[in-house]
């Protein structure tokens, strides 16, 4: 058989277009084998060998963009709370900017979102974290429910402020300087936090935990009404409070129980894996006391 020129370009083109698919095909069986591997690394605790694992697929498959979160959380795992070495520090930076360059593909991902502000607070860089928690209310794509999720942690600061000084300060006559300067504060920070809390309702009324921010912040203020000898706005708080409580409660009684499946976010289960737990963001707000029994 007598092949021509032209039988011979195309026979080369078609050769050609094997191999090159061949290649493709070999690089993406190998970077999933890396991710499987950073996997299986990762769950056995070897955060750091999850890194270079996840590094490589990256290399092999720059296309896939939650190798990026992947490489984020094994950083972050290698973390140390409480460890303020330079070295340790430096991982909670890298973990940063891992995050962040994911959420330059993924602008909306929660888990980076609430990974960074938790390593922001764990730095306790206050200016860059209240900068970074702030960042998405002015944000016209972002939820309404996550801004309200974000102005009930900013509410739960607020509230802390008051109840602090109304813990230290119990039995207070308001007579020194310093304690009524204190206590100006405190009330400052109350009746701020009321009014950050009705901003978290109104972007979402079923917020149940804003409630029950707005209920401890009216308890603060009652006792801070007491502190001045005002009994009717004390009492008037108490009520306020009151109310609070019961909506707390019935929005609590009408949400849905927590599932303990794990959150799909890359659809691979063992890759889905490694980003459990998924941080919340109403983790990062001050956790309220459970009453004494009496």
């Amino acid at each position: 058989m007598k092949i021509t020129i032209s039988h011979a370009l195309v026979l080369s083109i078609l050769l050609f277009l094997s191999c090159h698919a061949q290649v493709k095909t070999q690089a993406a069986k190998t970077s999933t084998d890396e991710l499987h591997a950073g996997a299986s690394a990762y769950k056995d605790g070897n955060y750091k060998e999850a890194q270079a694992h996840f590094e490589k697929a990256l290399a092999l498959d720059p296309s896939y963009k939650y190798t990026q979160l992947l490489i984020a959380r094994s950083i972050n795992s290698q973390y140390r709370l409480g460890d303020h070495s330079p070295a340790n520090l430096d991982l909670a930076r890298k973990a940063i900017a891992a995050y962040q360059k994911f959420l330059t593909l993924e602008p909306n991902s929660d888990i980076a979102f609430v990974s960074v502000a938790f390593l922001y607070e764990s730095l306790r860089d206050d200016s860059a974290y209240h900068q970074w928690l702030e960042k998405p209310l002015t944000d016209p794509s972002v939820s309404n429910d996550k801004k309200s999720d974000i102005y009930t942690v900013l509410v739960s600061e607020l509230w802390s402020c008051t109840e602090k000084f109304t813990y230290e300060n119990k039995a207070s006559s308001l007579n020194n300087p310093d304690d009524k300067q204190r206590f100006d504060k405190a009330k400052q920070c109350a009746v701020d936090g009321l009014t950050k809390v009705e901003v978290a309702i109104s972007l979402n009324p079923k917020n149940s935990l804003a409630y029950e921010y707005k209920e401890q912040l009216y308890r603060e203020l009652a006792k801070l009404a007491r502190l001045e000898k005002q009994t009717n706005d004390a009492n008037s708080y108490d009520k306020e409070a009151a109310a609070a409580h019961l909506r707390a409660i019935t929005l609590k009684n009408g949400e849905t129980e927590t599932s303990d499946e794990v959150t799909k976010i890359t659809g691979d289960a063992a890759l889905d894996e490694v980003l459990q737990p998924h941080p919340k963001l109403r983790y990062l707000a001050a956790p309220i006391p459970i009453p004494q029994s009496p």
